[in-house]
């Protein structure tokens, strides 16, 4: 009887086992043809949705970046005493005869404020062409001079200024007329307290001269007119010279 259930038993494990190797061929291509048709479908949503975003693009740049209503036909800058117009397009590289809208106001931005002689700046785009930039200039208050910067007394353009929170900057074309009446801060070397552009002026002996200064015009408005130079000249006095030599 044992032997009877054995053999029925092999006979059942041999016809699973062919019809696994019959069935299996079929399984694998009809696996395969499924896949290949999911991966078509794929294909395609995958290349519409590049082709509507190519178009997309191609309508946007048609439409503004390669229109000639929309190039660059007006820069608004408000007066100041740092920079122009033409200065403006240098130092911010801008195509004068390009499209408004390759114009990247924020780094316009960057680039102004990254110059010593500018304190702040904001920058607009106006359709159809005019890019609005507004900067605030900084405000002199006393030129520098130093043995460390191979500076003279002379009042020029190029020469250091100091401006009323303490940053040093070198005078721009526009402020040598402004500035022509300040006072020179005369300050030795110090190479602790090096004098840096578009930083604080951190010399320990700018803040005696400048307090010596605003006394005096606290006295007298025009103080500023009739100082020539102040100076330390050692660790408890000041030297202040007149315009006349006093």
């Amino acid at each position: 009887m044992a032997k009877k259930q054995t053999s029925t038993s092999r006979r059942s494990n041999r016809s699973k086992v062919l019809e696994v190797r019959v069935m299996s061929p079929r399984i694998a291509w009809l696996g395969l043809l499924s896949l290949i048709g999911k991966s078509a479908k794929f294909a395609c949503i995958a290349a519409a949705i590049v082709g509507i975003g190519w178009g997309v693009w191609r309508g946007i740049e048609r439409a503004f970046y390669q229109n000639p209503d929309f190039n660059l036909q007006v820069i608004d800058l408000n007066p100041n005493t740092a920079i122009d117009e033409a200065q403006l397009a240098e130092i911010a590289e801008i195509d004068i005869a390009g499209s408004l809208f390759k114009i990247n106001v924020a780094e316009v931005v960057k680039k102004l404020e990254a110059r010593p002689e500018i304190a702040s700046a904001t920058a607009e785009r106006h359709l159809p062409g005019t890019l609005v930039v507004r900067v605030v200039p900084r405000s002199p208050r006393a030129w520098i001079a130093s043995p460390e910067t191979d500076q003279t007394e002379t009042r020029k353009q190029g020469m250091l200024l100091v401006d009323d929170i303490g940053i040093a900057y070198r005078c721009p074309a526009k402020q040598v007329e402004l500035a022509a009446f300040l006072p020179i801060v005369h300050l030795p070397s110090d190479e602790e307290h090096p004098l840096q552009e578009g930083a604080p002026v951190s010399h320990p002996q700018l803040k005696p001269c400048l307090r010596l200064l605003d006394s005096a015009k606290v006295a007298d408005p025009e103080a500023a007119h009739w100082i020539e130079s102040i100076r330390q000249t050692t660790a408890w006095s000041l030297k202040l010279v007149t315009r006349e030599g006093t």
